[in-house]
């Protein structure tokens, strides 16, 4: 026959129901907090990587505005680095992709991918079996494009950019002339010259004296631009020649279509030519506009360049001159 235990009993046996049910509610209070800890500590390692990969990025595209892309792998690893990252350092890799891996811009050659990762030690999450977890972070950077229709890139060029005898030259964008001279813009004889802006490290002779205009005023004593497109692989100068010693005039009309134009373009005598979009490598002989003649273009890469047996040649436009 059962007999019911004594108030005694009872209580001991209520004591230790109390200490399990703290025991375990302890252990899973000491779990949360702990796992609290570590995603903390996570979440501020992701935070200093997150800046680490856009700096790093940032650097990349700068990097290959500046000097093009042979080096950019080890200036965005060298930009990370300086935000606490290093390359093969205490489990750190960082890897660059230019033309990205992965995203939007996987077909520019001028945008750079860098991904920073990490495995970082835990604390209270290894009574779970996590020792470590794998900490990454991704950012592109890509250069956008510029406002500049025209660069001249000679640091000290007396007339850089030049326009006489009464030629007529519009751009859609705006002009940097990297050239200190006092005559780094030279604008004269009625000429008329207009664009979005005109940026100039030197200066530039005075229009007005001799009846030409530029529009708007030039701001002198800029910052000297890089070459926008360093990064960019010259094009192929070699093959077939599309024209030679392509000349028009006599007010005739013509449509030119990209290639390789050897020993020069020549187009005088009112004559009117257009150029469909695309890259014209000028293998010598340059490319000359004048007497009333008129080029425009819109989409249009000029490549001026030499070959064997074909001496390099200025670009001059004493005519008139648009470019979209």
């Amino acid at each position: 026959m059962a007999t019911r235990p004594t108030l005694a009993e009872s209580m001991k046996r209520r004591n230790g129901f109390v200490l399990v049910n703290i025991a375990i509610s302890a252990t899973v209070l000491l779990a949360i907090v702990g796992l609290a800890i570590d995603t903390g500590y996570l979440q501020f390692v992701k935070t200093r990587m997150q800046a680490a990969a856009d700096a790093a990025a940032l650097g990349g595209a700068q990097e290959i505005k500046l000097n093009g892309a042979a080096n950019v792998v080890a200036a965005t690893r060298a930009d990370a680095a300086l935000n606490g990252f290093t390359n093969g350092v205490n489990t750190v890799t960082v890897t660059v992709n230019t033309p990205p891996a992965s995203g939007a811009y996987t077909s520019s050659s001028s945008a750079v991918e860098a991904i920073v990762s990490q495995n970082v030690g835990t604390l209270f999450m290894q009574l779970l079996g996590f020792a470590s977890v794998t900490v990454r972070a991704r950012a592109v950077a890509r250069q956008g494009p510029g406002t500049n229709a025209l660069y001249t890139l000679s640091p000290s060029a007396p007339s850089s950019f030049s326009a006489v005898g009464g030629v007529a030259v519009t751009l859609a964008g705006g002009v940097m002339i990297d050239s200190s001279s006092a005559t780094a813009l030279n604008v004269t004889n009625g000429s008329v010259v207009s664009a979005a802006s005109f940026s100039v490290v030197g200066k530039y002779t005075n229009p007005v004296l001799s009846g030409a205009s530029i529009t708007p005023t030039p701001v002198t004593g800029a910052s000297a631009a890089s070459d926008p497109l360093a990064y960019v692989p010259a094009p192929t100068a070699t093959g077939a020649c599309l024209q030679t010693n392509y000349s028009i005039g006599n007010g005739k009309s013509a449509t030119l279509n990209p290639g390789v134009y050897c020993n020069g373009i020549g187009i005088a005598g009112g004559a009117t030519v257009a150029m469909n979009p695309g890259t014209y490598v000028l293998r010598g002989g340059g490319l000359t506009v004048s007497n009333g003649a008129t080029l425009s273009g819109t989409g249009v890469t000029i490549y001026n360049t030499q070959g064997t047996g074909l001496a390099y040649g200025a670009v001059s436009l004493l005519a008139e001159w648009s470019c979209n």
